[in-house]
C-alpha cells in the first residue's frame, strides 16, 4: 500500500515537473519570438532619377547592423555614402533600362552575421537623352547673310543648346555667311526633364569668293580670218579664267572667231585656289564687217587738157 502510494506521489511530482518544463519552454519560445521581431529590421528604399543617374535611398539605416547592396548583382556596399538614418546609392548610367537593387540587413553581433531583413527595389531608368541630333556640314561660298545653327540640324528635336569649339556653350545660333571661316560647333538636344543628350559636331565652312576680274569692257576690231584669245579681253591678273555665253552656256574655248561680223557679249570670272568663283564680268566684242574692194579699170590715154575723176 505504502508502495503504491509512493509511485502515485512520484507520478504527480513528474506531472508538475513537466508543466513546469513546458511552461518555461513556451516562456523562452514567446521571448525568443519577440526579441527576433524586434531584431527584424526589413530596409525602407525608395529611388528617384535624375538625368543620366539614378539614386537608391534606405531610409532607416541603423548603424548596429551590417548592410550589403546590390546593384544588378555586383556588390556596390562600397559606394554607399551614410548620413545620421539614411544611407544611398546613386548609380550613373548611359542606357534606359531596369536596374534591380537589393539591400540586405545582418546582426553582425552574432558569428556568423545572421540577416534581419532584406528589400529589393526596380528602378525603370528612363532619365538618359538619347536623342543625339542628326546634323548636316555647311560649306558654300560666302553671301550676303545669315543662317540659322538650327537648320544644320535634320533630326527632330526638343530645344538645342549649341556649344563653341573649345565646349564653351554659346547663346548666338546665326552664323554669318559673308565672312569666310571654318568653324566647329556641338549640339545637344534637352528634353522637358532638363535631360541634355550626347554632343553632335557640325562643322560649318564659308568659303572666300574670288574677286571678279577686270575687263576691257567692250573690244572692237575689223573682221579677219582667224581666232582672237579670250584672255586679251582681261586687265587684271587671274588665275583660271572661265567664258560663258550670252545665254550663260560654258565656253571651253580659249579663242573667239574673228572671221563673222556682228557684236556678242561675253562673262567671264575667275577662281583662285582655295576661292570660290568670282561673279562674272561683262564684255562686248564688235566685229565689223570689211567693205568690199572697189572694182577698177586702168586709164591709158594721150594727154589732154582737162581732169577726170
Amino acid at each position: 500500500m505504502q508502495s503504491a502510494d509512493n509511485v502515485e506521489d512520484f507520478l504527480n511530482i513528474m506531472k508538475k515537473s513537466l508543466f513546469r518544463t513546458a511552461f518555461l519552454l513556451l516562456v523562452v519560445c514567446l521571448y525568443s519570438s519577440a526579441v527576433f521581431a524586434q531584431t527584424q529590421q526589413e530596409p525602407q528604399l525608395s529611388a528617384e532619377q535624375t538625368c543620366a543617374s539614378f539614386t537608391v535611398e534606405l531610409s532607416n539605416y541603423d548603424a548596429s547592423l551590417l548592410y550589403v547592396w546590390l546593384c544588378d548583382g555586383t556588390d556596390v556596399s562600397s559606394s554607399v555614402a551614410v548620413s545620421g538614418t539614411s544611407a544611398t546609392y546613386s548609380e550613373s548610367t548611359s542606357q534606359n533600362g531596369e536596374h534591380t537593387v537589393v539591400v540586405a540587413a545582418y546582426d553582425n553581433s552574432q558569428d556568423p552575421a545572421v540577416e534581419v531583413g532584406s528589400s529589393t527595389i526596380t528602378v525603370d531608368f528612363q532619365g538618359f537623352n538619347t536623342n543625339i541630333p542628326v546634323t548636316s556640314n555647311y560649306s558654300e561660298c560666302a553671301i550676303a547673310g545669315t543662317k540659322n545653327l538650327s537648320d544644320l540640324v535634320s533630326s527632330s528635336y526638343t530645344s538645342l543648346k549649341w556649344y563653341a569649339a573649345d565646349g564653351s556653350e554659346i547663346s548666338e545660333t546665326t552664323f554669318d555667311t559673308s565672312v569666310s571661316v571654318t568653324t566647329t560647333y556641338y549640339v545637344s538636344d534637352v528634353n522637358a526633364g532638363g535631360c541634355e543628350s550626347e554632343k553632335a559636331e557640325v562643322s560649318v565652312e564659308v568659303i572666300e569668293v574670288t574677286a571678279a576680274p577686270t575687263t576691257v569692257g567692250s573690244f572692237t576690231m575689223c573682221a579677219s580670218t582667224g581666232t582672237y584669245p579670250f584672255a586679251s579681253l582681261v586687265t587684271s591678273n587671274y588665275e583660271s579664267l572661265t567664258w560663258y555665253s550670252s545665254t550663260g552656256l560654258l565656253i571651253t574655248d580659249t579663242e573667239f572667231s574673228t572671221s563673222d561680223a556682228g557684236e556678242t557679249t561675253y562673262y567671264v570670272t575667275n577662281t583662285e585656289a582655295g576661292k570660290c568663283e568670282s561673279e562674272k564680268t561683262a564684255v562686248t566684242v564688235t566685229i565689223n564687217a570689211v567693205p568690199t574692194a572697189p572694182v577698177t579699170s586702168n586709164y591709158s590715154e594721150c594727154a589732154i587738157a582737162g581732169t577726170k575723176n
